[in-house]
């Protein structure tokens, strides 16, 4: 059997829908950030110890993607939507 991953509810994502920049911000230390298109592909991933990043998402393509942050009190996945 697999491991167990908890789900942190602290992640905030601002704003969204954005044309520009993203806000990612927790409670809890960010471990790493991932960027999923539509079709499910990673398009973006970081590795950070922080609380709180800011991605330049100018290089996506409009549409609607997923937000995977990893951080130490389990994994999240927040839906972006790009202008």
């Amino acid at each position: 059997l697999g491991e167990i991953k908890l789900e942190d509810n602290s992640i905030i994502l601002y704003p969204n829908p954005t044309s520009m920049d993203i806000n990612i911000s927790s409670e809890n230390i960010i471990n790493s950030i991932e960027v999923f298109n539509s079709i499910g592909q990673k398009v973006y991933q970081t590795n950070i110890k922080a609380k709180e990043k800011t991605l330049d998402i100018n290089s996506l393509s409009k549409g609607v993607y997923i937000i995977g942050v990893n951080t130490d009190k389990g994994y999240s996945r927040k839906k972006l939507v790009k202008n």
